[in-house]
């Protein structure tokens, strides 16, 4: 009987041995094909065809848009960045954003109309004017090719001409189709537009459920005024020049391709680069893939399955020790071995997963609180609950 539990115990051995092997190596797997999952969740891609925005990063804890803004070399650094965006080769930019137009004069529509649909934003009073932010898309001719708006999308007027509007101009507008008993054609209206006050003419309205898809989702443009790109004129400020080149700085890239889309990242890398101007550079999805072949649920489910051997196999070894000390030393080396098991047992277990519920390394996870009460507190928590309270050693 003492013989076979011998040889029951060396089988032991080497299958713990075995299975804390491949765990290791299924543990090491799963966390990097972790990392990717996690790390490919945040990268704005469309399998093949595409188009994503351009953001600025300068929002942060040291510094804000307008600090650079109040740079003196700023307006270099925007004309700069434009003129090298809009030249990139094989890439397609368009000039598109989502800037609110702040309607000037009461405005009895619906909450649909107004930007967030937000009825406190409705005839606001400032300096003596009702203001009210309206639902509005800025583009260039190019985005109006590529979504299809063209003059039979009209009900009735025309297309704005394909030049260059600044904000001395009188600038014209197409309406969503809701708008066609608010306004008629040739009318004219005042609205703020990123701070100054702009005159702008409808030229036309469009027929009803337009719709255009943008990043990924389907807009319909009833309730929305379109206008064509204000640039920076003469008569402007600086500052005010500097708002409009940062809105044209900020577009939209289309991409056919997965190959088109990692050749635009990496141009936009090289812009960051040779200008200066810190834009959020969209990531390159990673081949979530492992270095034996497995795919990421292969790699969880033999990572688990490891661990579940690892965890019968080990604590057959532990138990089986523990009963086999028993009548060969006295209680305090009893104990001794016991707590040590245990604790390794417990502690390593708990190392394992915090691997897997914070995605970190072993010095990260020993310096924080809430991993020493979970590596430390723990096991010691479970063991004196075994050891003393239960007595389990006996």
């Amino acid at each position: 009987m003492v013989k076979k539990t011998g040889i029951l115990l060396i089988i032991l051995v080497f299958l713990t041995n075995v299975s804390a092997m491949f765990l290791l190596m299924t543990l090491s797997n799963y966390i990097e094909m972790k990392r990717i999952k996690n790390y490919n969740s945040k990268v704005v891609y469309y399998e093949n065809a595409g188009e994503y925005s351009l953001t600025d990063d300068y929002d942060g804890e040291e510094s804000n848009f307008g600090d650079f803004m109040n740079d003196p070399d700023s307006m270099k650094i925007l004309m700069k960045t434009y003129r090298k965006i809009k030249n990139i080769k094989h890439i397609t930019y368009m000039e598109v954003s989502n800037q609110d137009l702040e309607y000037e004069g009461r405005f009895k529509l619906s909450r649909n109309f107004i930007s967030g649909n937000d009825e406190r934003s409705r005839n606001q009073k400032i300096k003596g004017e009702f203001i009210t932010p309206l639902k509005s898309i800025q583009c260039d001719r190019l985005f109006f090719k590529i979504k299809g708006v063209e003059k039979s999308d009209l009900v009735t007027g025309k297309m704005p001409a394909d030049k260059k509007y600044s904000s001395d101009m009188t600038i014209p507008v197409l309406v969503g189709n809701a708008y066609e008993h608010k306004f008629r054609i040739g009318e004219e209206f005042t609205a703020y537009y990123a701070t100054e006050k702009i005159r702008f003419k409808v030229s036309g309205i469009l027929k009803k459920s337009k719709k255009i898809s943008f990043l990924g989702h389907k807009m319909n443009l009833d309730e929305y005024i379109v206008l064509p790109v204000i640039s920076p004129g003469r008569k402007d400020s600086l500052m005010y020049k500097k708002i409009l080149m940062s809105i044209k700085c900020e577009g939209c890239i289309k991409y056919n391709s997965k190959e088109q889309y990692i050749e635009s990242v990496q141009a936009i890398k090289r812009i960051v680069k040779e200008t200066g101007f810190r834009y959020n550079v969209p990531r390159i999805p990673l081949e979530n893939k492992s270095m034996l072949g497995w795919n990421y649920k292969a790699s969880k489910a033999l990572f688990f399955a490891a661990l579940l051997s690892f965890v019968i196999f080990s604590g057959s070894l532990i138990r089986g020790t523990v009963n086999r000390i028993k009548s060969r030393v006295d209680v305090r080396w009893k104990q001794f071995v016991c707590v040590t098991a245990v604790f390794s047992f417990i502690a390593g277990l708990a190392i394992i997963l915090n691997l897997i519920l914070f995605y970190a390394h072993f010095e990260v996870i020993t310096s924080g609180i809430s991993r020493f009460l979970s590596i430390v507190l723990l096991p010691v928590g479970i063991e004196y609950y075994l050891v003393l309270r239960k007595r389990w050693y006996e």
